[in-house]
């Protein structure tokens, strides 16, 4: 469901008008970074970067990079290795929009990803979060990211997630704290 989140967010927000002529950056983009790449095939980014911690992930985010740079769906992707607890100074101020999809799941590493999205953060960008509350790391993130942001928790993003969740309600191997994403716009 997270997948589809991530897309159903960028659909709420209109793409096209959020991300026009933007430096778009997603962090944590897993194997796909799907919101990412539609978004780069949008064409409404001046660039898209597709990042991922994990090296293995990176490596698939470069080969789809490369079939769709060939294939000339767009021209304005690339993809690197991001670790949110490494310098990041190279990347400072550098990104209009950020993108992140289920990064929040410990504490441990939430204080050095609100630091990272700030400095990579222009003057008035915007961070968009989603994530389930996964044990109140959620709530937690967002308890130390209003100090360096404006935050603005979207209720309804999405009538899509809303209804499937819904539909989940009470069956076996549904938990809406680990199942159900929230949706955190962090303004710098």
């Amino acid at each position: 469901m997270l997948a589809f989140d991530s897309c159903s967010c960028l659909s709420h927000c209109y793409p096209e008008q959020l991300c026009q002529g933007k430096q778009v950056l997603e962090v944590g983009g897993g194997m796909t970074a799907l919101a990412g790449c539609l978004l780069a095939a949008s064409r409404a980014p001046a660039s898209t970067i597709i990042t991922d911690g994990n090296l293995t992930s990176v490596a698939n985010l470069e080969m789809i990079v490369k079939r769709i740079s060939s294939s000339a769906i767009c021209d304005n992707l690339d993809a690197f290795q991001l670790r949110w607890d490494e310098s990041l100074d190279h990347l400072e101020s550098k990104y209009d929009v950020i993108l992140s999809a289920d990064c929040l799941f410990f504490k441990e590493s939430a204080l050095k990803l609100v630091n990272a999205l700030h400095l990579m953060l222009r003057p008035q960008g915007k961070v968009y979060i989603a994530a389930p509350n996964r044990e109140s790391t959620f709530e937690y993130f967002k308890d130390l990211a209003k100090d360096l942001f404006q935050l603005e928790e979207v209720e309804n993003y999405s009538t899509e997630v809303t209804k499937a969740h819904e539909s989940y309600l009470g069956q076996p191997g549904y938990n809406e704290d680990i199942h159900y994403p929230r949706l955190l716009i962090l303004t710098k």
